[in-house]
Order: structure tokens, then sequence, then C-alpha cells
């Protein structure tokens, strides 16, 4: 189909590619979907496939060139890109400079612009030095990282019975009480999961949960700060289950 092609590489591999479709191919590809056009146009006071052609263009020329152009187009590059070696990226559309209309019987030339792949050339590479990083991986290491592998996989079972022990999680709800005994509402937490030995806050709570049973209920003391001014309340009691 293509009579010429001129590929104009520019800076940063941006390629003009420039085709020529010879007069006779364009008639070709025109004809063909004119009677196509016929074949499958349903018009008032027509039978489907008897539509003349001059009442086809007078409808519809400037839609069937433009399609004609489109499909020239498209089969031209599909036929220059099998040839040439500046082939577009799978991202890159290629882009027409500028909006073409075809006259059949004639040459019809267009230009489209892509993004190529770049030309990388390789410099010297001999005489290339590389340090060697030396690492080594104590016991210590070792241990640490297998400890952190049998956490990440572990699976966690749920306990029937028997007290709080070490690697055991426990979920409490926990609240401060005044002497009285009466819940103290601003410090209240539901569902807290503590690890006795391991939970960094709630130092606390995660030391006196030892030996803790499911579903009890147990008083905690826990001193008061130094700031606290009030002499009838000297501690508060933090109940947890």
């Amino acid at each position: 189909m293509i009579s010429q092609k001129e590929v104009n590489v520019k800076d940063n591999a941006k390629v003009f590619l420039t085709l020529t479709v010879p007069g006779d191919e364009v008639q070709k590809e025109y004809d063909a979907l004119l009677k196509d056009y016929c074949d499958k146009a349903v018009i008032k006071g027509f039978r489907k496939g008897k539509v003349p052609a001059e009442v086809l263009l007078r409808k519809f020329g400037d839609e069937i060139r433009d399609e004609t152009a489109f499909t020239i187009i498209r089969k031209s590059l599909e036929e220059a890109f099998d040839q040439i070696e500046e082939k577009p990226l799978a991202y890159a559309q290629p882009e027409l400079t500028e909006k073409k209309e075809i006259e059949t019987g004639k040459d019809f030339t267009f230009t489209v612009s892509y993004d190529t792949y770049p030309k990388v050339e390789l410099g010297p590479y001999t005489g290339v030095k590389a340090e060697k990083t030396v690492v080594e991986i104590s016991d210590e290491d070792m241990k640490r990282e297998l400890a952190a592998l049998q956490e990440k996989n572990s699976i966690v079972k749920e306990k029937k019975e028997g007290p709080v022990e070490r690697g055991n999680i426990v979920t409490v709800d926990y609240s401060e009480i005044d002497p009285d005994g009466n819940p103290y509402p601003p410090v209240f937490t539901r569902d807290l999961s503590l690890r006795p030995g391991k939970t960094p806050a709630c130092i606390s709570l995660t030391r006196i949960s030892w030996g803790w049973r499911r579903e009890r209920r147990r008083p905690s003391p826990k001193p008061m700060p130094r700031s606290t001014t009030s002499p009838s309340w000297p501690e508060r009691r933090s109940p947890s289950r």
C-alpha cells in the first residue's frame, strides 16, 4: 500500500514518520467503503442494498471520506511498523501532525509523531572496581530473626481454662474506680490487648495480670502521682476483666 516513507528521529527519541499512499490504493479503499455503505444503508424510499451511490454521497459524503482516510492511515501504519526499526513504545499512540483529507484517485500523504525506544550505546566497562561488603551474622541475630518468624506465623488459639501465663494474649476491660468503688468514667478502656511480659504500654496492668483467669473481675492498686492534692483520694484502684 505504501509508495514512500520517511523517518525522522529527533531529540528525546521523538519520531516523525511521513507516509505516502498512491492514488490507486486510495481509490480502491474509497470504492470498497462506498460499496459497503450501499449494501447496508437503510434510507426511506429505497430497499436495503438498492440505495444509489449518488444519494449516499449527498447524505454521507464527508463521513465516507473521513472513514476512508482513517482506514488508509491505520493500514499503512501497520505496514510501515513491520518494516522500520523505529517502532513506537507500547503506550505511545501515534498522532497526526495535521488533519488530512483524501482526494479520490490522488496520492495521500500524512505525517504522524510518536515516541520510540532510545538508542543506548554502552561505554567502556573494563577496569571497573567494586567493593564487596562483608556482613557477619551472629547467633543472636539468628535467634532474633527466627523468633520474629515464629511470631509472624504463629496461630492464636482460645484458652478455655487456666491462669494467665507467659506467651498468652489477654483482652481486658479496664477502668479506674474511686475509694468508694464507683467507676471513674474518664479512665475507661474496652478490649485492651495485653501480652504479659511484652506489652510496653500499661506496664502495671501487664505485671499484675499474671495468674488471672477468664471472666474474672479483679481490683488492682494504682498509686496516684505526687501532683495529686486531694487528701481523700490517696490512690485509685483499677478493676480489670
